[in-house]
C-alpha cells in the first residue's frame, strides 16, 4: 500500500512541476502543500486547483493561453 501511495504522489508531483508554469502563480501555491502521507488528499487538491485554473483562463477569454479550450484532466 505505501509503494502505490508514493507511486501517485510522485505522479502528482510530476505533473504539477510539468504544468505549474502553464497553469500559473495560484495553481503553484494551491498545490504546494501536498502531504507524503496522504495521496487521495493530493489528488482531490490538484483536480480541484486545475479546474479552478482552465475555469479562470475561459472566464478571462484568453485565447492565446496553451491551455484555452481545455476542459479538465484525464487521470489515467
Amino acid at each position: 500500500m505505501e509503494s502505490l501511495r508514493s507511486e501517485i504522489n510522485d505522479g502528482l508531483e510530476e505533473f504539477r512541476l510539468e504544468y505549474s508554469n502553464d497553469l500559473g502563480q495560484s495553481f503553484a501555491s494551491a498545490t504546494s502543500g501536498f502531504k507524503e502521507d496522504d495521496a487521495a488528499r493530493n489528488l482531490k487538491v490538484l483536480v480541484n486547483a486545475v479546474d479552478h485554473e482552465l475555469q479562470d483562463i475561459q472566464k478571462r477569454g484568453e485565447e492565446d493561453h496553451p491551455l484555452w479550450g481545455v476542459q479538465g484532466v484525464c487521470l489515467l
